[in-house]
């Protein structure tokens, strides 16, 4: 995982106040360029959920 995409993961990762629920996806990308992973991020009251299949 690259330092961006990790920055990245982290700052989603920050407790944010909202009462709707929102999600979004996030794609892992290898030095190579080739995709390796993704995660699913959803905003709750409590902060980010961070789920990877």
């Amino acid at each position: 995982m690259s330092l961006k995409s990790l920055t990245a993961c982290l700052l989603l990762a920050l407790p944010a106040p909202a009462l709707a629920l929102e999600t979004a996806k996030a794609n892992f990308i290898n030095m190579a360029g080739e995709k390796n992973g993704q995660a699913t991020l959803t905003q709750t009251p409590d902060g980010v959920l961070i789920e990877c299949p």
